[in-house]
């Protein structure tokens, strides 16, 4: 049996706008991340095993009415394990020192499309 144990993440920016934004003209940055927490348990030939990545998402300038008026920024922060993954819920789960590592597929995105998605793997594993 093989396992695709994640080995790197990428974030999304959202496409939907929030409410308040009246006039459609803000937008979605990343504020912090991808923060990654790898196991140390668990390594591959292109690094550590994660089991945890953390991102939050600020949609700034938006604004409401005629003249425009700024709205306040939206937060949205996201957490993904093995857990809140939005996809491969009931396919394998690998354990390590207690937790579920990331594996090929896991996502999770919130109400405005804001991502983090797992983009690298790999099946040759060694441990710690």
């Amino acid at each position: 049996m093989s396992f695709n144990i994640a080995t790197a993440v990428m974030h999304e920016l959202g496409t939907k706008k929030p409410e308040a934004d009246e006039n459609k003209s803000g937008q979605w940055i990343l504020f912090v991340g991808p923060l990654l927490e790898p196991t140390i348990k668990l390594n591959t030939e292109k690094g550590a095993a994660i089991y945890t990545v953390n991102a939050s998402f600020l949609y700034v300038g938006g604004t409401a009415g005629k003249p425009p008026v700024s709205v306040p920024p939206v937060m949205s922060e996201l957490q993904l394990t093995r857990e809140s993954s939005q996809k491969n819920a009931d396919t394998l789960k690998v354990k390590v020192a207690g937790k579920y590592v990331l594996i090929k597929g896991d996502e999770i995105k919130d109400e405005y499309d804001n991502a983090i998605k797992v983009t690298g793997v790999s099946q040759k594993m060694a441990t710690a």
